[in-house]
């Protein structure tokens, strides 16, 4: 057995995983174990700062500065920007399904049916695609079925 397959198989035994548990709760449980831990982290992160380069040293502020324009928004968002924003991703990730099926596709999803599975139910109602055609398919090759042993019984 390989090792990606062998970590696979150990990590789907539940007695396994109940082992690493047990292991994590009882480090997290030593606080000894944990604050010596800290302080080895800190000293080599304060190691790491002390053998910086001044172009290091610039480099990590320019990126920590690019992290709070980007990510740490400097001005609070108006309820009309947060509303614009949930309706472009909402947009980007619901380009797939028309837009008088997207309370449905939401209402599937909302009561427990997997994303994928509400995606195919929605695709199976929309002409032209391929989910359509095969339930088209599947509705045909039944009539047909059931036309043929209608008429075997009437032959009788």
């Amino acid at each position: 057995m390989c090792r990606p397959c062998a970590i696979a198989a150990n990590h789907a035994d539940p007695a396994y995983r109940e082992r690493l548990a047990a292991g994590r709760r009882a480090f997290l449980n030593n606080t000894e174990a944990v604050a010596a831990r800290q302080a080895k982290m800190l000293e080599g992160a304060a190691r790491y700062r002390a053998n910086m380069t001044p172009a290091q040293r610039k480099a990590q502020r320019d990126h920590g500065k690019w992290l709070y324009r980007t990510h740490a928004a400097p001005y609070p968002l108006s309820q009309e920007q947060r509303q614009r924003g949930a309706d472009n991703c909402a947009e980007a990730k619901l380009s797939w399904c028309p837009l008088d099926r997207r309370e449905e596709y939401k209402r599937l999803v909302l009561r427990r049916i997997p994303a994928a599975e509400a995606r195919r139910i929605i695709e199976a109602e929309i002409p032209g695609t391929r989910e359509h055609a095969r339930r088209e398919i599947a509705s045909n090759e039944l009539a047909a079925r059931l036309r043929r042993e209608r008429d075997q019984q009437d032959a009788y």
